[in-house]
């Protein structure tokens, strides 16, 4: 069925590559379920508003104007406290170890709608390519908390910290 004119068996070849791409990314967009793909793969943070933007999906209210943009190296070998905080990504929905000795950019924002009003709470989401890889919820007091971009309140309306950090390394 193909055309014996070389030529033009590779304009059908194409052609019929082109069919396919098109349709296999009709089925992607349409047909996979946003929940099967990772959550990088959803979240575009190519600017401020786009940032601010995902974190209101969790609740999270902050200044479109991030506090701090730094170039973090995710190391090649996690350590104690990264493989912790590499569990707190897990936990939702991401996974830094994909991203080991890459350079990506973090962008820390500061919360205005914390509960309880408590003040100086930060969050940081992780940038890589212009998709948001991870990031956390953490405080700036002494007695800090990190937790995930997810509001883990119980009912007594109290934020229970997923686990503490005494470190520089993140």
């Amino acid at each position: 069925m193909l055309p014996k004119n070389p030529t033009k068996r590779r304009s059908f070849i194409f052609l019929i590559c082109a069919v396919l791409s098109i349709f296999l990314i009709f089925i992607a967009d349409n047909v996979i379920p946003d929940g099967l793909l990772p959550v990088a793969a959803r979240v575009s943070a190519s600017d401020d508003m786009e940032r601010a933007k995902f974190l209101l999906s969790y609740g999270w209210e902050v200044s479109t104007v991030p506090l701090e943009v730094v170039e973090v190296t995710i190391p090649k070998e996690f350590n104690e406290v990264y493989e912790k905080y590499n569990q707190l990504q897990i936990s939702q929905g991401f996974d830094l170890a994909q991203y080991k000795g890459k350079a990506v950019t973090r962008y820390t924002y500061s919360i205005v709608n914390y509960p309880d009003g408590i003040e100086n709470v930060r969050a940081n989401v992780l940038v890589y390519k212009n998709r948001v890889i991870g990031g956390d919820i953490c405080t700036l007091d002494i007695r800090g908390f990190m937790h995930s971009f997810e509001d883990s309140a119980d009912e007594t309306g109290i934020m229970s910290p997923t686990f503490y950090v005494m470190s520089d390394d993140i």
